[in-house]
């Protein structure tokens, strides 16, 4: 074996392999009203040009022995539990019904040594802020569950109204500010990213914002720069994996600006801030606090779907899939076997087309080698090299992209399918076989053994000028595999073996 036969086809393999990570799989959502809303301003140093962005926040420490009191208010969709202490949002913990049994996600938990001035949905004053509050009342209606705060031992009155939708992931809180003597004040609001309390899950919170003409855009964290804020956004939060905490409407404009800090390793703190008020001001903002599942976003605002790892271009194509995976869930009851049967059922669709494009390759090849012949012969005589060369091109046809008919059918059912997979809740903690959690990587690096193993049978089936190629490319898809979710390993091994089965059956049955 040539040395230089391997590190060509290595070499490529690599780059193409590293481009599909760097641009495709690893890319954030590029999703990116109307006077400023939305456009973004940087934050001065210096106060006298204009008001810098605020995080501080000063407390009244009087009764800060308050013993706390918890309100626990569950729905269809959630558990919320309510503290007094800052009228904030203790605990927030949803059921979605994974896998036929009810599964508990927990994306806020503030016993987790949250500092107080990052308690979710916690009202910040420029001046002094309270964090004492008083349940005012609890009352539960047929669709809803409504909670009123008082602020207490505070100069500056504050009341927080927390509407909790029980059939939707949908949270309204109202706020009413009353400053003291006429004196103005800047109210703000603060609420966190999710952050799913599970540690298996590889999921940095991500900010979530509507930018210039309404675009909803996704920025890493470790890209946020916080002396950026937002003029009068009405759509701001974050988002993780699989859950979003976000501001959806904001109809009598209580946020003026919008910016982030952030707190800890992966926190994401939301800061929604009033303008400057002197007489008793009323504001309703909503908040959609829930899952990344599309039926359950539209309920509450349509933007929501472009936090959806698969929005875009293949948004069309992505959810028919993610449908006809789920249906098939619906009697294989295994999300496994379900990735295994969608594979399946796409390779059988692709099957006509993949016999059509390979026998239209195989005449192509043979095209291009009489043309080579002919080339050959007629060098000297152009006239004769013309008149055969039209002669094959009448008898064959000209030699075209045909046989790549397939590919390009592949390419974006492909993509779309891996969007689904590497970012689809339903493959939570979804077992299968020895994988405990299809959503995860392959705990014991099964599946990307697999994929060379597969590869390599390729290769000995392939022609021999196109061996070394796969060879290389086997090593570089192993290790790819071993960084991608178990889920989407297991349909890139299926999808290759399946392949490899096809060509081994057609040269067998010489149908190409």
């Amino acid at each position: 074996m040539n040395i230089k036969d391997f590190i060509g086809p290595f070499v490529f393999a690599l780059a193409a392999t590293w481009a599909l990570q760097t641009f495709w799989f690893n890319s954030p959502s590029k999703n990116t009203v109307s006077d400023r809303t939305g456009t973004t301003f940087t934050a001065p140093t210096n106060v006298s040009e204009t008001k810098p962005l605020i995080r501080e926040v000063d407390f009244i420490d009087t009764h800060s022995n308050t013993p706390e009191q918890l309100t626990r208010v569950e729905t269809a969709c959630a558990v919320y539990t309510l503290s007094n202490r800052g009228a904030t949002v203790a605990r927030m913990e949803f059921k979605p019904c994974l896998h036929g049994s009810e599964t508990v996600l927990t994306t806020i938990d503030s016993t987790l040594e949250t500092q107080r001035e990052h308690l979710p949905f916690l009202v910040a004053l420029d001046t002094k802020t309270p964090f004492n509050y008083q349940l005012i009342s609890n009352t539960d209606y047929d669709d809803r569950v409504v909670l009123v705060y008082r602020a207490v031992d505070s100069p500056v009155g504050i009341e927080k109204t927390y509407t909790l939708y029980k059939q939707l992931y949908k949270m309204d809180l109202a706020l009413t500010i009353t400053p003291a003597n006429g004196q103005p004040v800047t109210p703000r609001l603060l609420f966190s990213a999710p952050l799913l309390q599970d540690a298996s899950i590889d999921s940095i919170p991500r900010a979530l914002f509507a930018g210039p003409q309404g675009k909803v855009q996704s920025l890493d964290r470790s890209k946020i720069d916080i002396n950026t804020g937002w003029f009068k956004p009405n759509f701001f939060g974050s988002q993780d994996k699989y859950f979003v905490h976000a501001l959806v409407s904001d109809p009598l404009s209580f946020v003026q600006r919008a910016y982030y800090d952030l707190a800890g390793k992966d926190q994401i703190i939301s800061i929604l801030e009033s303008a400057p008020i002197t007489d008793s001001t009323t504001w309703t903002l909503s908040f959609y606090v829930g899952p990344k599942e599309e039926h359950a976003m539209n309920q509450v605002d349509v933007r929501l779907q472009e936090s959806l790892d698969y929005a875009g271009w293949l948004a069309p194509i992505s959810r028919i899939l993610l449908k006809i995976l789920q249906w098939i869930y619906s009697f294989a009851h295994n999300y496994g076997i379900a990735i295994i049967l969608v594979t399946l059922l796409i390779r059988l669709i692709l099957f006509p087309f993949t016999i059509k494009s390979e026998t239209s390759m195989k005449k192509q090849s043979e095209v291009q080698k009489k043309l080579a012949y002919i080339q050959q012969k007629y060098k000297s005589d152009p006239q004769r090299l013309a008149l055969e060369r039209a002669e094959l091109i009448k008898k064959n046809g000209m030699p075209g992209l045909g046989g790549c008919l397939p590919l390009l059918i592949q390419i974006p059912v492909f993509f779309a399918l891996s969007r689904v997979l590497s970012s689809s809740i339903q493959l939570y903690q979804a077992p299968f076989a020895w994988i405990p959690d299809l959503s995860t990587k392959d705990p014991y690096y099964i599946l990307p053994i697999l994929m060379v193993v597969v590869m390599v049978i390729q290769a000995l089936y392939a022609e021999s000028s196109q061996r070394m190629s796969i060879l290389a490319m086997s090593l570089v898809l192993g290790a790819v595999t071993s960084s991608l979710s178990a889920g989407l390993a297991l349909y890139l091994v299926v999808s290759t073996a399946l392949a490899v089965v096809q060509t081994i059956v057609q040269k067998k049955m010489k149908w190409a």
